[in-house]
């Protein structure tokens, strides 16, 4: 049986761009890109309209925000000449990146379904754990933990558990 790590030696190279590509999935991130440009077109009239080789960068520059603990940085922050990272500004404008960020659709709101509260993601969630499961195969042995994640946003899923160190979660 193979591993991850051998998956990602058999596959992936040395190259991380390589590597993302391997998990992220092709068809879904076009049909965010059309779901987008019809969402966008209809609200602006100067939408300028979006493709895969420009979105594969904007959901990279939101993994290296999460890598870099960035996450919570202002927009404009990361942007910035003074106190900004360059691989921002070299990769995508900070105007084009929040105007992705105001009209990125992963489906149609008219095909959601009013009882799941999941329904807006739901097809993303589907297929990126049909792909995980595709390119990694647990082992003889195999340890799983949990972990609880500080969060006081507006969210159904959250949990209160008043012995934890974050509370909500």
């Amino acid at each position: 049986q193979a591993c991850p790590v051998n998956f990602a030696r058999r596959t992936c190279g040395s190259s991380p761009e390589v590597a993302f590509k391997q998990l992220a999935i092709t068809g879904l991130v076009q049909r965010i890109a059309e779901i987008t440009n019809s969402e966008a077109s209809t609200k602006s009239p100067t939408w300028k309209e979006t493709n895969v080789e420009e979105l594969y960068p904007f959901f990279g520059l939101f993994l290296l925000a999460g890598v870099l603990h960035e996450n919570k940085t202002r927009v404009c922050d990361l942007w910035s000449a003074k106190e900004g990272r360059p691989i921002f500004n070299s990769t995508i404008s900070r105007n084009r990146f929040l105007e992705l960020l105001l009209y990125i659709r992963s489906d149609k709101r008219t095909d959601r379904n009013p009882q799941d509260k999941l329904s807006p993601f739901r097809n993303v969630f589907e297929e990126i754990v049909t792909k995980f499961r595709a390119v990694y195969y647990p082992e003889n042995e195999l340890t799983v933990d949990e972990q609880l994640v500080s969060f006081r946003g507006r969210c159904p899923f959250k949990v209160y558990i008043p012995s934890k160190p974050g509370r909500h979660g």
